[in-house]
C-alpha cells in the first residue's frame, strides 16, 4: 500500500498496481506532517492540527484521535519497548511519541487519548524523532528548529546527552549502522558515532538538505532544496547521480535496495538506481500532494507493481 497526504489533511491509499486510490482517510483538520506504520499494519499519523490519528488501513476508518498539543505536531513515531510501556503504566508494548511545535515531545499509551507523559527540555520547535537500540539501551534522539539534538534514555525518560548538531533547523534523523544521522536547513548531513562524535559529513549540492534515506548499505538519497535528488556513495563521499525536476518534490523514500519513491506537486513516481543512473520505472499515481510539509509515502510493500514493471 502507498498513503501520500493531500491538501486539507486528507490521506489517499492506494494498493499495488490501483490507477485510483482505494480510500481517503479523512479526520485531520490541517495539513499531515508525518506518517508511519505499525507492526500490525495500521497507521499513524500527525498533524498540523495538533493531533495523531491512529488509522485501522484495512476498514479505512480512525481507531482513534490524540489530543494533547494546542501547536502544530511535526513528527511522530511509535516505539516499541516493554520497559518505557511498564514505566509508564501502559498494557500494550508500544507507546506513540509526537514532537510538537510547543518545544514539547508527548507520549501517549494507544488505549488513552490524553498525553501520559509530557517531555520538556527543547527552547524551540521539535521537528524530527528517531528511535534506536544502544549498547547501553533503547534511546530516542529529538532534533530541534535551532539544530539542536537531545539523547533521551527511553527506559529512565531522563536526557542522557545533548549536541549542537546544526547551525540551522534539522530536517530529518535516522539511525543506520550503529550510527546517528541528522540532517538540515544548513545544507548538511552529519553523521554521529556512539559517543555522539561527527565521524562524516556530507553537504548537499542544491540546498538544505530536507530528507536522506540510506540503502544498498554504501549509497544515500538525498532530497536536496525543493526540486533535486541526490545518489550520494558513502564510501568516496561523492554524488554519483543528481537529477532535478521541474516540479517540486515533497518527498522521497527507498524500497527494496535500489527501488526510490519520488512525490511531486501532481504525481508520485517510481525510479530505479541502476549502474549509476536513475530510471523511471512508472508514473504510479497522479494525484496533488501537499507542499507546505512534506508528505511521507509509507508501508513499502510493491512487490506485484515492480515486478510487472522492470
Amino acid at each position: 500500500s502507498i498513503y501520500v497526504s493531500g491538501p486539507n489533511g486528507v490521506i489517499r491509499v492506494w494498493k499495488g498496481g490501483e490507477e485510483k486510490s482505494v480510500a481517503a482517510l479523512q479526520g485531520h483538520r490541517d495539513l499531515v506532517t508525518s506518517m508511519t506504520v505499525l507492526k500490525d499494519g495500521s497507521l499513524l499519523s500527525s498533524s498540523a492540527d495538533g493531533s495523531l490519528i491512529h488509522w485501522n488501513t484495512k476498514a479505512y476508518i480512525g481507531q482513534a484521535k490524540y489530543s494533547g498539543s494546542e501547536k502544530s505536531l511535526s513528527c511522530c513515531i511509535v516505539v516499541y519497548n516493554r520497559s518505557l510501556a511498564s514505566r509508564l503504566h501502559t498494557d500494550t508494548d508500544h507507546v506513540f511519541i509526537g514532537g510538537s511545535w510547543d518545544s514539547n515531545l508527548y507520549l501517549w499509551n494507544p488505549r488513552h487519548v490524553t498525553p501520559i507523559k509530557v517531555l520538556s527540555a527543547h527552547d524551540n520547535p521539535v521537528k524530527a524523532l528517531v528511535s534506536f537500540e544502544s549498547e547501553a539501551g533503547m534511546r530516542l534522539a529529538s532534533g530541534a528548529a535551532n539544530g539542536e539534538i537531545i539523547i533521551w534514555d527511553l527506559t529512565q525518560l531522563r536526557i542522557m546527552n545533548k549536541i549542537s548538531a546544526h547551525t540551522e533547523a534539522i530536517y530529518s534523523l535516522g539511525f543506520e549502522n550503529d550510527m546517528l544521522i541528522s540532517s538540515s536547513r544548513d545544507n548538511k548531513i552529519r553523521f554521529w558515532d556512539q559517543k555522539l562524535e561527527l565521524a562524516r559529513e556530507f553537504e548537499s549540492e542544491d540546498g538544505f538538505a530536507r530528507k536522506f534515506s540510506i540503502f544498498r548499505k554504501n549509497f544515500m538519497v538525498v532530497l536536496s532544496g525543493v526540486k533535486t535528488i541526490e545518489i550520494w556513495d558513502l564510501k568516496t563521499q561523492r554524488v554519483v547521480e543528481k537529477r532535478e525536476s521541474k516540479d517540486i518534490i515533497s518527498e522521497v523514500t527507498v524500497m527494496d535496495d535500489n527501488k526510490i519513491l519520488v512525490a511531486r506537486r501532481n504525481e508520485v513516481n517510481a525510479l530505479k538506481y541502476v549502474n549509476k543512473k536513475m530510471t523511471t520505472i512508472k508514473v504510479i499515481h497522479k494525484f496533488r500532494t501537499q507542499v507546505r510539509y512534506p508528505p511521507m509515502v509509507v508501508k513499502s510493500v510493491f512487490d506485484a507493481l515492480f515486478t510487472a514493471n522492470q
